[in-house]
């Protein structure tokens, strides 16, 4: 399923933001040293961030201004390197990131509280693919926490 048809179908449930301008996340991209998957830069001009009590889980995702500075001060980079960049969370300590280790970029998850390498949770999924899953009641706490 293509990001149009996965945001058409969350359309009702998500806590829309205004979506951001291509210009801010050209910048953001440039900052983290990365490209966004393009699924993801779609949806963040669709909805800047936002969030949503799907079923099973709750995805908060950030806004394109706050995604270098929350990675910043939960010192990600630090502990995990510039290959993983948080874009959101469960509404709690779960971080809901990028893992770039993986071409194209995949999703991953680990605790802001105990951010460790080995504690990361590769969910080996695309943006997309983990919105469908929020979406369709498949993706649960138990799939995103180690």
């Amino acid at each position: 399923m293509d990001i149009s048809k996965t945001i058409k179908a969350i359309t009702s449930k998500w806590q829309k933001q205004l979506g951001a301008p291509t210009l801010d996340i050209d910048s953001l991209e440039a900052s983290i040293h990365q490209r966004l998957p393009a699924d993801l830069r779609s949806f963040l001009q669709w909805s800047n961030g936002g969030n949503c009590k799907f079923k099973n889980i709750y995805i908060d995702l950030w806004p394109t201004g706050a995604i270098n500075k929350l990675n910043q001060e939960y010192q990600i980079a630090k502990y995990l390197g510039s290959k993983h960049i948080g874009i959101g969370t469960d509404g709690g300590s779960t971080c809901i990131a990028l893992d770039y280790t993986t071409t194209p970029p995949t999703i991953c998850t680990f605790d802001l509280g105990d951010i460790d390498t080995s504690k990361i949770n590769h969910l080996k999924l695309s943006f997309s693919e983990t919105i469908n899953m929020a979406n369709a009641g498949a993706l649960t706490d138990k799939n995103i926490y180690q």
